[in-house]
C-alpha cells in the first residue's frame, strides 16, 4: 500500500497462493525479494520469469542471474527474442551495452526512426536534455502521426534533472 508504505502481505499475514508467479524477475531487488519470500508460504512454488541478460534492477542485487549462476534451481531458456521484430535496432544496442561495447547508434532524426529503432542525442549538461525531451516528444508524435500521451519516456532513476520526478513535472 504506497500510501501507508506498509506491504499487506508479509510473515504474519501470507499470500493464499500455491504458485506464485513473478514477471519481469530481472529487475527484483533485494529488498522486494525479501518482502516476497516473507508473504510465500512454504507450501507454494515461486516462478520467476525473467531476462537472464536483461540489465538489473535499479535497486541492490541482481538476483535472477544469480540464482541462475548457483545452478540449484531449474532454469528453461527462451532462444528467441519475442519482443522486437528480427532486425530491431534494440537487440543490437542491448548486447552491446550488456557487453559494455559503445553502441552504434544514429544521430536522432526522423527518418532514422521506426518501430524497434534506437537513436542517439548528445548532450553534455543534463538539465539542457531534460528541457529538450518535451520537444523530442512533440517532434516525435508530429512525425509519426502520434497523440504525444502515446510516448513513453523511459528513465532509470527517480532524482536528478533526468529523473522520473523532474521529468514528469516537466513533461506535464
Amino acid at each position: 500500500d504506497p500510501n501507508l508504505e506498509a506491504w499487506e502481505h508479509d510473515l504474519s499475514n501470507q499470500l493464499p497462493h500455491s504458485a506464485i508467479i513473478v514477471d519481469e524477475s530481472s529487475m527484483v531487488d533485494i529488498d522486494l525479494m525479501r518482502v516476497l519470500m516473507d508473504a510465500t508460504p512454504g507450501f507454494s512454488r515461486l516462478i520467476l520469469v525473467g531476462d537472464y541478460d536483461q540489465l538489473p534492477s535499479v535497486g541492490p542485487g541482481r538476483l535472477l542471474r544469480d540464482l541462475i549462476e548457483i545452478g540449484s534451481v531449474p532454469v528453461t531458456r527462451l532462444n528467441r527474442i519475442f519482443r522486437q521484430k528480427d532486425g530491431s535496432d534494440i537487440i543490437g544496442v542491448s548486447h552491446d551495452i550488456r557487453t559494455g561495447a559503445s553502441p552504434n547508434i544514429d544521430p536522432l532524426a526522423p527518418s532514422s526512426l521506426g518501430e524497434g529503432s534506437c537513436s542517439f542525442y548528445h548532450c553534455d549538461d543534463a538539465i539542457v536534455l531534460s528541457n529538450k525531451i518535451p520537444a523530442m516528444v512533440k517532434g516525435l508524435a508530429s512525425t509519426y502521426g502520434l497523440d504525444p500521451m502515446e510516448i513513453q519516456v523511459l528513465t532509470p532513476m527517480r532524482k536528478g534533472p533526468l529523473g522520473t520526478e523532474a521529468l514528469n513535472q516537466i513533461l506535464q
